[in-house]
């Protein structure tokens, strides 16, 4: 646990320099490759890459028979995830997916499963509000954890959507990645992993 606590940190240090990711990069790998961040800790000998905010995402067929991603919330409430690797000083490497979720109450995220009906492990980072409107008394909050993933597990969504159903004491949600940002990452992991990538 102390380890993946550590990996945590590592990941969570650059998470806010994650961009945008545009719609058009959702079903296409290559254009998804080029846009993953990384950073190295000289004195921590650690280094840490993530992708740009990941939206919710589904896909629908338009009347030409075209398939295409759009976002099945409101941007407005800028729930989204990073795919995140890291690698401490002793080698352990660390991957997980960082969840960002915003809503107008608490919902106690506690647990996460996917498709296939495997419990994944979710890992609280932190709870804040993040609006108040005085008039109505309603809040806005934001919900941060982490889903520890292996790339192995990945593996099995490079041709299928990765479907990750979020529990919590207030309700349920699913958050859909699509398989082209998954090949994508998988593809950086590789050059993480031989040392062979960009680092800032």
């Amino acid at each position: 646990m102390k380890k993946l606590v550590l990996g945590l940190g590592l990941i969570l240090s650059i998470s806010a320099c994650g961009t945008n990711l545009a719609p058009i990069y959702y079903n296409n790998t290559d254009k998804a490759k080029a846009l993953f961040y990384c950073t190295k800790d000289d004195f921590k000998k650690s280094k840490s890459c993530i992708t740009p905010e990941i939206y919710n995402t589904t896909k629908q067929i338009d009347e030409q028979g075209n398939i295409n991603i759009v976002y099945k919330d409101s941007l407005y409430f800028q729930k989204y995830v990073h795919l995140a690797i890291s690698r401490s000083n002793d080698n352990t490497t660390f991957i997980a997916i960082m969840f960002y979720m915003r809503n107008y109450d608490w919902m106690f995220y506690n647990r996460a499963y996917d498709r296939d009906g495997n419990e994944l492990l979710l890992m609280p980072v932190k709870r804040k509000v993040v609006d108040q409107r005085y008039v109505s008394n309603a809040i806005e909050t934001l919900e941060q954890f982490a889903i520890v993933v292996s790339k192995e597990y990945l593996e099995k969504y490079k041709e299928r959507e990765l479907e990750i159903k979020l529990y919590g004491e207030n309700g349920s949600e699913v958050f859909t990645i699509q398989p082209a940002i998954v090949n994508a990452f998988l593809y950086n992991i590789d050059k993480f992993e031989k040392d062979n990538i960009n680092v800032r």
